[in-house]
């Protein structure tokens, strides 16, 4: 999978935390784990 393709999966990823039932906090958590994984280039960190 090329970065570019990892980067549009985790990010439809987190647009799906929206659909689920969860604590803010725990929404966070996850869209944190979640971006820790994109590639560096597209890391929301380097914007």
């Amino acid at each position: 999978m090329s970065a570019t393709q990892l980067q549009d999966e985790l990010t439809a990823l987190l647009g799906d935390l929206d659909a689920i039932d969860l604590t803010p906090e725990d929404r966070r958590l996850i869209a944190n784990r979640i971006e820790r994984m994109m590639p560096v280039e597209y890391s929301p960190a380097q914007r």
